[in-house]
């Protein structure tokens, strides 16, 4: 078929109307390039070998069935120009050349360059008129050149390429006019010549391909068998599917041999099968056994009432389970079936169980709900007391779920809570008037002992009133501290009295850091009675630094303040030491919490 591009024409060949169709179609099966372009099928895929390996399509292979895809531009052969009268002055005549496209580019820039010099020089360029026998030369010099360069892409073994060449060079002598001044009888001999040639070489590959993969496919299929044996079947499996590929690229014209490949490869797949359905089947029997083994303890393990055991059992029935090969759906259904009735009975025990234990506790907290109702009325409040945190550890313990039954309960607990709480802050109001009263009286009576100078008396009497304080209550803490605040400043002077004897000598300076150390020691106290720890532990920080100030000659007749600083120490490390023993209950180191406890001093 002939196209004008331009100056030249050009022939589109029967391999460029299928590089043509394939980029129309994008992608298109060997059969269907076939029936539309009515080339037999081998043609097709001899060509499309060569298309493939010079790049311009590829085949993909789907299933069983090849396809066509296109990936580049078709080339296209263009028929030299032919004019009897040429013009001349042509250079590098009869050189190599591997396409006519070059040829006919190479002569035009030729004659270009040509017009462009003489229009550069100002001089006319004359054209030379050649004879038809120097234009039939002419001629003979390219084809020559084509037809050799097509000769030595045979000799090379780029086959692909050759026939590319073979295919153009014939699809033009076919277009040759009659006119043309050289002989295409004689082209067609030489075609014919380069045809056979071609063909020898092609059948010779395709033989070293054939002979290859048969040899590829043969150490395949031995490797196969011996991981059969060894019941390595996914590596046979992924041999199979090598050996499948090589079946594939299997090249045409070779019917019986592949016909036997394609028997051997069955065979094996056959024993693939057989071998890994015998494997799986025992393999599927074994743990069939041990699920029924694991199911029976379950059920003994419910029998009586061994939960641990049952649900154990269940997760090791689920986990051989999950561990089944793919297929057996029908044993499978069936043993799934078999531990879904495990789980549901071992569900309907814990639920059994549960609710029996529920009622047994609630039956419990509400008779001790009912008894120390009558406890509060007797304002019997230790033995309430008692109750209450029982009913609190009782509900505590209630199993989960249950919220129905659960919320009456609970309402119950509250409303004896306000009960007992109401009757605690009753004693309790009761108990810190009744100190009060005590604590008042003894704190004026400090206070005579020191009007009539009787510091000794009013020491002692101190004591007492502390010993009262002590036994305080919880709460009152605005009564506390009204108490707290004169009782501080009681005993502020009971100590610069005591002291002052031992302060004579001593200069301002020292007076002053003694009196702050004081200070320090009697906030000290307060913040343990108020139980403000952080606040105790920076207070000693400044005990600590105002006492490293304090001459030593002081602190020799002072004994009393050492002493009293040394206790506050102690005091700082038993806080220390429960935060540690708190730590180790925590984490559940018994081990350590043992050992520090054995370690502690006793108390003094």
């Amino acid at each position: 078929a002939f196209e004008a591009t331009g100056k030249h024409i050009v022939i589109k060949t029967d391999v460029d109307n299928l590089v043509s169709l394939v980029k129309q179609k994008e992608e298109i099966s060997f059969s269907d390039a076939s029936k539309t372009m009515g080339v037999a099928l081998p043609t097709i895929e001899a060509w499309a070998q060569f298309l493939e390996e010079d790049g311009i399509l590829s085949i993909d292979y789907r299933l069983t069935q090849p396809f066509l895809i296109y990936t580049s531009k078709e080339k296209k052969v263009k028929v030299p120009k032919y004019t009897p009268q040429m013009k001349g002055a042509s250079a590098a005549e009869g050189r190599s050349s591997r396409s006519y496209v070059e040829l006919e580019t190479q002569e035009e820039n030729e004659d270009q360059d040509s017009s462009e010099e003489a229009q550069q020089t100002g001089e006319e360029r004359t054209s030379v008129i050649l004879s038809p026998d120097e234009v039939a030369k002419k001629e003979r010099k390219k084809i020559d050149a084509f037809l050799q360069g097509a000769q030595e892409e045979v000799t090379k073994g780029n086959l692909g390429q050759a026939l590319q060449d073979y295919n153009s060079l014939k699809s033009y002598v076919m277009e040759l006019p009659d006119s043309y001044p050289v002989s295409k009888t004689e082209l067609q001999g030489k075609l014919v010549q380069l045809g056979n040639e071609l063909a020898e070489e092609i059948q010779k590959h395709k033989k070293e391909i054939a002979e290859r993969i048969k040899k590829d496919i043969s150490a395949y299929l031995s490797q196969m068998q011996k991981d059969i044996r060894a019941k390595n079947f996914p590596r046979a499996e992924g041999i199979l599917k090598r050996v499948d590929n090589l079946l594939i690229a299997f090249p045409s014209g070779y019917l019986k041999e592949e016909f036997l490949l394609q028997s051997l490869v069955l065979e094996a797949y056959e024993a693939l099968l057989f071998e890994k359905n015998k494997y799986l089947s025992t393999d599927l029997l074994s743990k069939t056994q041990k699920i029924h083994e694991w199911e029976h303890k379950a059920l003994t393990g419910l029998e009586q009432n061994d939960f641990f055991l049952a649900q154990s059992s269940y997760e090791q029935m689920k986990l051989i389970f999950n561990s089944f090969p793919a297929g057996f759906l029908k044993e499978k259904i069936e043993l799934q079936n078999t531990i879904s009735s495990v789980f549901s009975q071992i569900m309907k025990k814990q639920h059994t169980i549960r609710h029996n234990q529920f009622e047994v506790v609630a039956a419990r907290i509400q008779r001790m709900l009912t008894e120390s109702s009558a406890f509060i009325e007797n304002k019997r409040i230790e033995e309430t007391v008692k109750a209450y945190e029982q009913i609190k550890k009782d509900f505590e313990s209630l199993p989960d779920g249950f919220f129905d039954q659960k919320n009456p309960l609970e309402q119950g607990i509250v409303v004896f809570h306000k009960k007992l709480a109401r009757q605690l802050h009753e004693q309790s109001t009761a108990m810190f008037d009744m100190l009060h009263k005590g604590v008042m009286e003894q704190l004026k009576q400090v206070n005579t002992y020191i009007s009539l100078g009787r510091w000794d008396l009013a020491q002692e009497a101190y004591h007492e009133m502390r010993e009262t304080y002590n036994k305080f209550p919880e709460g009152f803490l605005e009564r506390k501290d009204g108490i707290k605040k004169e009782m501080v400043e009681i005993y502020k002077k009971i100590l610069n009295h005591s002291d002052s004897q031992f302060l004579s000598g001593f200069d301002d300076y020292v007076k002053k850091r003694y009196m702050t150390l004081l200070s320090h020691i009697v906030r000290a106290h307060m913040l343990v009675d108020h139980k403000d720890f952080q606040g105790f532990l920076t207070v000693w920080e400044d005990i600590h630094a105002a006492y490293g100030l304090i001459p030593l000659a002081l602190l020799e007749k002072r004994t009393t303040l050492h002493n009293e600083v040394l206790k506050i120490h102690k005091a700082v490390q038993a806080y220390h030491q429960s935060k540690q023993l708190y730590e180790f209950q925590k984490r559940g180191d018994y081990a350590s919490l043992n050992k520090a406890l054995a370690a502690l001093e006793p108390a003094t």
